[in-house]
């Protein structure tokens, strides 16, 4: 079944989004280099949280 333009563009912001707190706490490149699996469930976490406190400003 094909996406919907709506879903498309959920999944782009919310990646940007991702994208962007990854980069403003510095684990971009560790993210890019090694996969989720290098970071601990407490930084995971804390993206986690900085990522719903941007979707809600939003």
């Amino acid at each position: 079944m094909a996406k919907t333009l709506k879903k498309i563009r959920r999944e782009l912001l919310q990646d940007e989004i991702k994208r962007s707190v990854l980069k403003r706490l510095g684990y971009l490149e560790e993210v890019k280099e090694k996969g989720w699996d290098s970071l601990s469930s407490r930084e995971c976490g804390r993206i986690g949280g900085l990522i719903r406190k941007e979707k809600k400003s939003r």
